[in-house]
C-alpha cells in the first residue's frame, strides 16, 4: 500500500491541476468554481460518503457544479436541476438497492430532502441573485416536452432493468451504467426542446453509440470473457 499511495497523489495532483488549467480556457470564473468543486470532492471522500444523509445529496451537487464551470451563469438552469436530481435519486435509489453502509435511516431521509431542496434553492437561485429570469424567453411547454419524454424513458428502461435483475446489488449497478450512459440523451433532449437540432443530434448519437457498446455488450455478450466494467 505504501507505494501505490506516491502514484495515486500523483495522478490526483495532476488531474487536479489539468482541471484548473483547462477550466481557465473558460473564462475568469471557471477556475474558481473549479476549485470549490475540487474542495467539495475532497469533502465528500473524506468525511460526507460515511454519513449517508449528506454523502448522498453531495453527487447532485458536484454534478450541478461541472455543468456550472462553463458558465455559472447559464440561461437554462433547469437543465442543471434535473441533472441535479437525478443524480440524487440515483444516489439514493443505488444505496438502498445495494445494502450499502451505513444504512440510510428513517432520520436521515428529512436530511437528505433538505439538501435537495437547498441544492435546487441555490441552482435556480443564480438567475435571481442576477436579476434575471430563472427561465428564458422561450415556450415552457415546448422546451420541457423532450427532457420530460427522456426521463420518462429512463423511468421505465430502470424499471426494466431492476425488475429483470438477479439480485438487489445487480438492479443498483444496473442503475448506476443506465443512468450515465443516459446523460447524452438528456442533454440531447434540452437541445432539441431549444431547437438547436445539430447539437441535438450529436448527443444523441453519442448516447445511443454509449448504450450500444457499453450496455449492449454488457447485457447480450458478457459470456465471451469478463464482462466489462462500467465506472
Amino acid at each position: 500500500m505504501e507505494h501505490a499511495t506516491g502514484p495515486n497523489v500523483i495522478i490526483v495532483v495532476g488531474a487536479l491541476l489539468l482541471a484548473i488549467f483547462a477550466a481557465m480556457v473558460l473564462g475568469e470564473d471557471a477556475p474558481y468554481v473549479a476549485l470549490v468543486l475540487a474542495s467539495l470532492l475532497l469533502f465528500h471522500n473524506a468525511v460526507a460518503r460515511f454519513i449517508p444523509a449528506i454523502g448522498l445529496v453531495v453527487p447532485g451537487a458536484v454534478l450541478a457544479g461541472i455543468m456550472l464551470v462553463p458558465d455559472w451563469q447559464m440561461p437554462m438552469p433547469a437543465a442543471v436541476w434535473l441533472a441535479m436530481t437525478i443524480a440524487v435519486f440515483t444516489s439514493v435509489g443505488v444505496h438502498v438497492l445495494a445494502d450499502k453502509r451505513p444504512v440510510l435511516s428513517r432520520r436521515a431521509v428529512p436530511v437528505v430532502v433538505l439538501g435537495w431542496v437547498v441544492i435546487s434553492i441555490v441552482t435556480l437561485g443564480l438567475r435571481t441573485g442576477m436579476d434575471e429570469a430563472v427561465w428564458p424567453d422561450l415556450p415552457i411547454f415546448g422546451v420541457l416536452l423532450w427532457p420530460i419524454v427522456a426521463v420518462l424513458a429512463l423511468g421505465v428502461v430502470l424499471r426494466w432493468k431492476i425488475v429483470t435483475a438477479n439480485s438487489p446489488r445487480q438492479a443498483a449497478a444496473k442503475i448506476i451504467r443506465y443512468v450515465a450512459l443516459w446523460q447524452p440523451l438528456i442533454a440531447a433532449s434540452w437541445c432539441a426542446g431549444i431547437g438547436a437540432w445539430t447539437a441535438a443530434i450529436v448527443f444523441a448519437l453519442l448516447g445511443i453509440i454509449g448504450l450500444l457498446l457499453v450496455g449492449g455488450y454488457r447485457e447480450l455478450a458478457g459470456m465471451s470473457g469478463p464482462a466489462v466494467r462500467w465506472r
